[in-house]
């Protein structure tokens, strides 16, 4: 159970290293752009995208889930994205070393 957790987690961070580099090829203007959807750009995508991974980790960690943040650039949220995904990653891998 404990490698198949880990391949998901390293599989998540994955994803979110592979859709952040492509990101990164996009103007800014785009990534900011107000469009029809279930979150009005894909800078606030990414927002919910970041405020779900702590979300998930405060689970996982049995820590206080400390609330949602809302990123006034893209950088931003793409440093942030990939900050808790490595800190998944990461944390668990040494939990798992002490079951």
């Amino acid at each position: 159970m404990k490698a198949i957790i880990d391949k998901l987690l390293l599989y998540n961070h994955w994803g979110n290293e592979t859709m952040l580099k492509w990101l990164r090829t996009l103007d800014v203007s785009v990534l900011n752009a107000e469009v029809t959807s279930s979150f009005p750009s894909i800078r606030r995508t990414l927002q919910h995208m970041c405020n779900a991974q702590h979300f998930w980790y405060s689970i996982i960690s049995e820590t206080q889930h400390s609330g949602d943040v809302e990123f006034i650039n893209v950088e931003g949220a793409f440093n942030a994205l990939i900050s808790v995904s490595e800190k998944i990653v990461n944390d668990f891998s040494k939990l798992m070393k002490l079951i």
